[in-house]
């Protein structure tokens, strides 16, 4: 659960601090309305976590998107999601980053550290790092 705290500091200056949960499989999962990357690349639109995929299976992964780490998760998770797709299961991805900036990553050629074109799975922004 991330929430914003007044500094001590500054009445002005706020600090977002981040508590982690222990979710165990048997909690239910909160579902959000987050924005991000559609399936196809291109697309930034609002995805309603809680229609799209409740009652389905679903993998969530969580990538930081930085120059000093490669995208080999994002692009293991692109090779393999036929696989997952036969198993009735979606892959989504989370950053931090803005959706502006995963279209970015998505178009950059994989020998430049991108994905080098749509991966197939939506990517969402969790800039508050709630989810």
């Amino acid at each position: 659960m991330a929430k914003i705290v007044n500094s001590p500091l500054s009445s002005s200056m706020q600090l977002l601090t981040v508590s982690n949960k222990i979710t165990k499989p048997q909690d239910g999962f909160v579902f959000r309305q987050m924005s991000g990357v559609d399936k196809d690349g291109e697309t930034i639109r609002v995805v309603d976590m809680e229609t799209e995929f409740k009652n389905n299976y679903f993998v969530l992964f969580f990538f930081p998107m930085d120059f000093k780490v490669d995208s080999s998760e994002v692009l293991s998770f692109k090779e393999h999601l036929e696989e997952f797709t036969k198993n009735h299961c979606e892959i989504v991805g989370v950053t931090s980053d803005s959706p502006l900036a995963v279209k970015r990553w998505i178009s950059k050629d994989v020998s430049r550290g991108g994905f080098g074109g749509p991966v197939g799975f939506s990517i969402l922004t969790d800039k508050d790092l709630s989810l």
